[in-house]
């Protein structure tokens, strides 16, 4: 027993030395599919999912993957550190270097269909293909729920007379859109593992701590106010936060590290600064529980032509801080 006490006080420090040179790490389980008429997915492609979103998880270089034999290992050790770590009174920066997280759910829709839409003033036959999932998000040492979400995203190919919808081409629009789907899963795990926050506010502009390689120039991005930790009444527990949009902003001036953007409507950008610098003295903690966050628009199906979100009618900051 004494040797066993020896070395959990030779491996905390230790873990504690290495914490911060760690990776966020992650584990995808499986996904279950629903059963019903939306939902004809075959196994393998269920394992696509899978290995989709590892792919994306993976080439963020953000996260360390791990494999379902590891888990266990890596539950076990995220434990003592934060064990280690809360009798040291560490600094909150070195807890999210051990910060680790499990990624699972549902998936609901999962179909292909032809419809006709109008492209170019002539009417078109294209063939779509819907995936539509329920994602959990939990942290991998507690179990503890951060983040749940549905994700839903659409491809499609244009069809002529001369061709019609076959296998090949199904496989290739379904691909697209499970594609979509994981880079959405991503952005949700960055949402919570590296929230973008606003990181000063002048005027009518803004900036954010994202790079120049996560925004392009004009698009369309959302500024959300937390209200505070979000507890699920039945287990007591936090499942992420409370929040409420505040207003629109678009890519103005990307950086190494940080991104300039533009209110969209000018008469927000005094209320904004105004707003920031209420929460800028507030303490580290406090910042996360309720400092503004940004996130990139979600992109309307009308604007599938394209590629790209635009702007919507939102109410002014006033309406929409009505509730704080």
């Amino acid at each position: 027993m004494k040797s066993l006490f020896s070395t959990a006080a030779i491996l905390v420090p230790m873990l504690l030395v290495a914490a911060p040179k760690q990776k966020a790490v992650v584990y995808v389980d499986h996904f279950i599919p629903v059963p019903g008429a939306n939902c004809q997915i075959k196994q393998s492609e269920v394992q696509i999912l899978q290995d989709r979103i590892v792919g994306n998880v993976t080439s963020s270089r953000k996260y360390e993957v791990v494999e379902r034999e590891n888990l266990a290992k890596v539950q076990k050790e995220l434990q003592l550190v934060d064990a280690g770590m809360t009798e040291g009174a560490a600094p909150e920066s070195n807890r999210l270097k051990a910060a680790g997280y499990i990624i699972y759910g549902k998936i609901i829709q999962y179909r292909h269909y032809v419809n006709q839409a109008s492209a170019g003033g002539l009417a078109v036959n294209w063939l779509f293909g819907t995936i539509e999932i329920q994602i959990r998000i939990t942290n991998i040492g507690d179990g503890r729920i951060l983040a749940a979400k549905t994700i839903k995203q659409k491809a499609k190919k244009g069809l002529t007379n001369a061709v019609a919808t076959s296998q090949d081409l199904e496989l290739e629009v379904m691909t697209e859109a499970l594609e979509k789907v994981a880079k959405e899963v991503v952005i949700e795990l960055n949402n919570v593992a590296f929230p973008v926050y606003v990181t000063d506010a002048d005027g009518k502009f803004l900036t954010g701590n994202v790079s120049a390689e996560q925004v392009t120039i004009g698009d369309i991005w959302e500024v959300w106010k937390r209200r505070g930790p979000k507890i699920n009444p039945d287990t007591e527990e936090q499942e992420g936060y409370r929040e409420k949009l505040v207003c629109q902003v678009r890519v103005s001036r990307p950086g190494p590290k940080e991104t300039k953007f533009e209110c969209l409507n000018k008469q927000d950008g005094q209320e904004l600064e105004e707003l920031f610098d209420s929460i800028s003295s507030l303490p580290v903690q406090k910042m996360r529980e309720k400092g503004l966050i940004m996130r990139k628009a979600p992109e309307s199906e009308q604007d599938m032509e394209d590629g790209r979100a635009k702007p919507q009618n939102k109410p002014s900051l006033n309406e929409a801080l009505g509730g704080f």
